[in-house]
């Protein structure tokens, strides 16, 4: 039986396309001003209250000068019980991980003026419980997407020691295929509180992208996160592997360690 622990997400597109215009502020503007100015463009509290400062300017910075969308968020929250499995659950703070995707739209224009996705900008997110994991090595995060809808651009991915505190930062995955890629997480074993940030640039595979709202043709698509954490004393670590256009995550720990296992959610689909 496999023996990891495993979250699966999926995001979906969300299309209102009424975008409030942000005003010209200075170049160090406080952390105030640019929630207020995200929270015009329709993030979340929940979403910005899990940005840390460094992420908060870079999305500031982001949106400010661009037609940006906010799809929302999936979120699920893992906890492990006393046995060695796991349960997914939704009350806070009894977890011990939560890994959160959201996609962000930049929207443009075609010759006619019906809307278009010009990127997509994936955010993933993970956040251990203070004091969690027991063991913290490096972890493997796959993210997947519709080779036919999206093409890989751009990667960056942080993870911090603490919610101020950069711990490993790099620009490039472990692994890229068509439809995904697979990178680590480096978890802190000094850390008091372990978190991950990453940001994938998605472009259409094929222009124009029209969202699901627009009166022309528009497709279907999913994007999807899968995180596996290594509980394995022994230094066999984790690695990936190409599944058809996408990645996958393989253990070679998984038949040595029983006190790993998998808690999986199924994907959903936009329209």
């Amino acid at each position: 039986m496999k023996k990891l622990i495993s979250l699966a997400l999926a995001l979906a597109m969300v299309f209102a396309l009424s975008i409030p215009a942000i005003a010209a502020h200075d170049s160090t503007p406080s952390t105030q001003i640019m929630v207020s100015l995200l929270r015009e463009k329709g993030f979340s509290d929940d979403f910005l209250d899990r940005r840390t400062d460094i992420q908060l300017r870079e999305l500031y910075e982001r949106c400010k000068n661009n037609e940006v969308v906010f799809g929302g968020s999936e979120i699920s929250y893992l906890k492990i019980n006393s046995n060695g499995g796991v349960s997914p659950t939704g009350i806070i703070p009894d977890y011990d991980m939560i890994l959160e995707i959201s996609p962000l739209y930049d929207v443009g224009s075609d010759r006619y003026g019906n809307n278009t996705y010009e990127k997509c900008w994936v955010y993933v997110y993970y956040e251990w419980t203070p004091g969690r994991p027991t063991i913290a090595k490096k972890d493997a995060i796959a993210i997947n997407w519709d080779s036919n809808i999206w093409s890989y651009s751009s990667f960056t991915h942080t993870d911090y020691s603490d919610r101020k505190t950069p711990y490993y930062t790099y620009t490039s995955p472990a692994e890229t295929n068509q439809g995904g890629i697979g990178y680590f997480a480096h978890l802190d074993p000094e850390g008091s509180h372990l978190i991950g940030d990453t940001t994938i640039t998605l472009l259409p595979a094929k222009t124009p992208l029209y969202p699901a709202s627009s009166g022309e043709s528009h497709f279907t698509s999913a994007i999807n996160a899968n995180y596996v954490h290594d509980r394995n004393l022994l230094p066999l670590g984790l690695s990936f592997s190409y599944k058809g256009m996408g990645i996958s995550i393989n253990s070679t720990a998984e038949a040595l360690n029983p006190g790993i296992s998998r808690v999986k959610r199924s994907r959903c689909r936009s329209s």
